[in-house]
């Protein structure tokens, strides 16, 4: 988890910044195909007008990775019957946002119907980094709306994969709109002697 960690900080840290990529991969020690990914980054800049590719620079390396590259496209595009067909007919996708699971294709076009109808039709999700990866893939992302950066609208995915290529699994956590901050150790504390019960 440690490496995947330096992998995300570095790409995310390489953006804007091409000239201070090899000093920062030799801190984080990484790998010479996730620099490259890297670069192409830097050089595209925090996001693009371009609807084609929703993630201009990232190019993704694996079966799984080039999957969610592709439903990251078809989602942006609000194309869902294309979005359906990345999906493993017994998918599980698990989103913080929500409090079940959705579980098979029906679940997964309900989710994305849901999704639609929440999010204006100019909310774009854009990969910031995407690991290489044919059965275990993970991301970071963003939400954009017409061509901005939505504060505060930030998430990470983790994918796993059908025997097929498919995504069998998604787990996605999002961004919390409201920031608990120092409250958190504090409820912890309150509620702790009751948890040992």
């Amino acid at each position: 988890m440690a490496f995947l960690s330096a992998k995300l900080v570095f790409v995310d840290q390489c953006k804007g910044r091409s000239s201070s990529c090899p000093r920062l991969a030799e801190q984080f020690n990484v790998p010479k195909h996730t620099r490259a990914i890297a670069l192409k980054c830097s050089e595209s800049g925090e996001g693009s007008e371009d609807e084609q590719n929703p993630s201009p620079g990232l190019k993704p390396r694996g079966r799984l990775a080039e999957t969610v590259s592709k439903y990251f496209a078809s989602w942006s595009a609000r194309d869902l019957d294309e979005c359906i067909q990345y999906f493993a007919p017994d998918v599980v996708i698990t989103d913080t946002f929500f409090e079940e699971p959705f579980v098979g294709i029906e679940g997964a076009r309900e989710l994305l119907t849901e999704s639609k109808n929440l999010f204006p039709d100019s909310f774009r999700f854009v990969l910031d980094s995407l690991t290489d990866g044919d059965t275990r893939v993970a991301a970071r992302w963003h939400v954009e709306s017409n061509g901005g950066r939505i504060p505060n609208a930030n998430g990470m995915s983790f994918w796993t994969a059908s025997e097929d290529g498919l995504i069998a699994s998604e787990y996605t956590v999002v961004e919390p709109v409201f920031k608990t901050g120092n409250g958190i150790p504090l409820f912890y504390k309150a509620v702790g002697p009751f948890l040992k019960q």
